[in-house]
């Protein structure tokens, strides 16, 4: 909604915790392709 406006401060801590996650998210996301068969089986069965 335009009429209310976000303090820039908060806008800018989603931001960084936006980037945080993704970071965490690729480091993630390199060492399930180290261990690609037990990583997938995790993430399959944790996701069900």
């Amino acid at each position: 909604m335009p009429s209310k406006k976000l303090p820039a401060n908060l806008i800018k801590t989603s931001l960084d915790h936006g980037i945080l996650l993704y970071q965490k998210a690729t480091l993630f996301i390199k060492f399930g392709y180290k261990h690609s068969l037990t990583f997938n089986e995790i993430r399959l069965e944790s996701c069900l």
